[in-house]
């Protein structure tokens, strides 16, 4: 299904189709309604009031990375090769580089408020692709601890917690997969990059962004933009890359980590990895067809 902008809303590709409806069933249904509706009726007569409890509805609670994912595939050359027990998106479905795609709802407006997720199509591999979050989401530091590797960084936790259970619904979850990242290390400054992790959501590399040329530049959503504090507020401010910060020698043991810069060069110095100022712009491998 596509907008008027012509963007694709992957979110009612993955919904479940309706069950056909049994007329059997439904006939005794609608006559057991109408007996309640009677029963009810009669108690608004006769001055009574309802005490029935109210109806709730479930909430999809985040949480915390707790063990890695069983699912692992790779990127062998432009992409994972996808896994054959994630279910199609739909027949037929195609995607190219550059679309955008909605897919996931999460905090947009000022006050919280969800919407869809825009993403970009960054690669396209026999079913799957990668898309990048189109704009800013939200600010955060990359560690409160000063660690300058992906593996132990607060971000990597946090978006494949909170971020991946308030986004996506388990219909969308199938489509995910999970992949094992590439975690490499700064030469110019001998910083290990940290082990190779499996995620299932995560940010880019600089080698990635040159790989997928991925715009550099990226404007923030409005919630985004109200979570920074209002000396640090603009229409665009750098964002987190996978990668420990440095150019030489003297920069090793400063908790620097690599960032893009708001006028779409990639600043290998980098910035504390504490900085609170920063944003983020998640990104995933989705199984879209056979």
């Amino acid at each position: 299904m596509k907008n008027k902008d012509n963007i694709i809303d992957f979110t009612a590709y993955v919904k479940e189709k309706p069950q056909k409806v049994n007329k059997k069933k439904l006939f005794m249904v609608l006559g057991a309604v109408a007996a309640i509706a009677a029963a009810g009726a009669v108690l608004f007569l006769s001055g009574r009031k309802n005490t029935g409890a109210k109806k709730t509805y479930p909430i999809i609670a985040g949480g915390d990375l707790i063990a890695t994912p069983t699912l692992i595939a790779k990127p062998s050359g432009p992409a994972a090769a996808p896994d054959e027990s994630i279910q199609a998106f739909r027949e037929g479905l195609e995607l190219s580089v550059g679309q955008e795609i909605t897919f996931g709802r999460y905090k947009f407006d000022r006050d919280g408020t969800a919407e869809p997720v825009c993403w970009q199509v960054a690669d396209t591999f026999e079913g799957s692709a990668l898309i990048v979050t189109k704009n800013i989401v939200d600010v955060m530091c990359f560690s409160k601890a000063g660690h300058v590797t992906w593996e132990e960084s607060d971000i990597r936790a946090s978006l494949n917690g909170n971020f991946y259970n308030q986004v996506f619904t388990e219909k969308e979850k199938e489509h995910i997969m999970c992949i094992e990242v590439d975690n490499e290390d700064n030469e110019a400054c001998g910083i290990d990059g940290g082990h190779d992790t499996a995620d299932n959501v995560f940010i880019l590399s600089p080698e990635e962004m040159e790989r997928y040329r991925i715009e550099a530049d990226s404007l923030l959503t409005p919630y985004a933009y109200f979570r920074l504090n209002e000396a640090d507020r603009a229409e665009s401010v750098k964002y987190w890359l996978r990668l420990p910060g440095g150019c030489d020698e003297q920069d090793r043991g400063m908790s620097l980590v690599t960032v893009a810069a708001e006028n779409g060069s990639i600043l290998y110095r980098g910035v504390s990895a504490t900085a609170g100022n920063v944003g983020i712009r998640p990104a995933v491998w989705i199984k879209y067809s056979n």
